[in-house]
């Protein structure tokens, strides 16, 4: 509803009514000039001067035809009458890791600081809440409270220790491998390296479906490390008194994530909209859930919340973003979160389907 809002407003970025920053809209208006020296992209008036002294263009660069007659002259190709063009290689580095994101020099103190207050926002109001709610609503008196205090001070500590592994842990790991990953296809700088490399596949597509396998073990090693994961399998092994055991929810969520992330990860190197892969597995989703038990359907919809975990979420933005940030013609990195989300719920159902079966068909065997 609010895309909705702005869409008929037009004042978003790149629309008459537009009221961000002024320097935004001066950078966007110097990527659009032709003149060699605002030009960005190419050759600048300094390197034209340089190589007009020394008659050798400058590095990383690419030579290219127009027009002329080739023959092939004692095993050479020879142009006769063409015009050749020296054009800039796009040198790609990364927007996203920098030292506004991550600086190894970084106080230590100050983010431990910001940490806490950030545990005492999130904990402080929420069990200020409960304890007026048992008060006032339920007349009842708090019980084992001094293990209670205990409790939530350990809380506190432990969401800001959180806080600072997430700051610096987490997702400037993310954000380095997003941004290295996409040299598997595109030339770039390596985040922390110096100079512009060649992709490491000579096919682009063999680079993008190699991204996409390193975005699945990325998505299956991080659901699987998911305390909320954990949790949720025991509880399903004894509802369904072992017949769906934790091991193979795990193992079904973990799947259905790492799949997703891939699938993200082939949106954004391809630069395919995000409908187009969205809407299909939505539609599957329909039909399993209405085949599906309702104890299942509600395994299965509840699994995709392990993809906003602590430990999925940092890692997987990150790598988005960074992936984005150097994959020309794409806006941004996010929709990622959102294909795997649906993953886990197909896989589950899938699963679901399978055990169903086996538990109604004792011959068949249990899972």
């Amino acid at each position: 509803m609010l895309g909705l809002w702005h869409v008929q407003q037009q004042d978003y970025y790149g629309q008459p009514h537009y009221a961000g920053e002024p320097a935004a809209v001066a950078d966007r208006q110097a990527a659009s000039d032709t003149t060699p020296r605002n030009r960005p992209d190419g050759f600048d008036v300094d390197d034209f001067d340089r190589f007009l002294q020394t008659g050798t263009p400058p590095d990383d660069y690419t030579l290219k035809f127009a027009g002329g007659d080739p023959q092939l002259v004692d095993g050479r190709i020879v142009m006769d009458e063409a015009t050749l063009i020296l054009e800039k290689q796009p040198k790609l580095q990364s927007k996203v890791v920098s030292q506004a994101v991550w600086d190894p020099s970084v106080e230590f103190l100050d983010e431990l600081r910001d940490g806490l207050a950030a545990a005492l926002r999130a904990i402080v109001p929420l069990c200020l809440f409960l304890l007026i709610t048992l008060r006032l609503v339920l007349p009842e008196r708090l019980r084992n409270r001094d293990e209670i205090f205990i409790g939530i001070g350990f809380s506190v500590v432990g969401m800001s220790l959180f806080m600072l592994g997430i700051t610096l842990g987490l997702t400037p790991l993310g954000a380095q491998l997003g941004s290295n990953v996409p040299l598997s296809f595109a030339t770039l700088v390596p985040w922390g390296a110096e100079g512009l490399q060649q992709p490491l596949f000579d096919s682009a597509t063999t680079g993008k479906i190699v991204a996409a396998i390193f975005g699945f073990f990325l998505g299956y090693g991080a659901t699987l490390a998911e305390p909320a994961l954990n949790a949720l399998g025991e509880t399903v092994e004894k509802i369904t008194i072992g017949a769906f055991r934790k091991s193979l929810l795990m193992q079904s969520v973990a799947l259905g994530v790492g799949a997703g992330i891939a699938v993200g990860v082939i949106k954004i190197a391809f630069n395919i909209p995000l409908e187009y892969l969205l809407i299909p597995p939505y539609l599957l989703l329909l039909l399993l859930t209405a085949i599906s038990s309702e104890e299942f359907v509600n395994f299965g919809w509840d699994s995709a919340g392990v993809t906003t975990g602590p430990i999925t979420v940092p890692l997987v933005l990150a790598m988005g973003l960074g992936i984005g940030s150097n994959v020309p013609g794409v806006i941004d990195g996010f929709g990622v979160l959102a294909l795997a989300s649906v993953g886990p719920i197909i896989t589950v159902l899938l699963v679901g389907r399978v055990v169903s079966r086996a538990r109604n068909n004792p011959e068949l065997g249990v899972a």
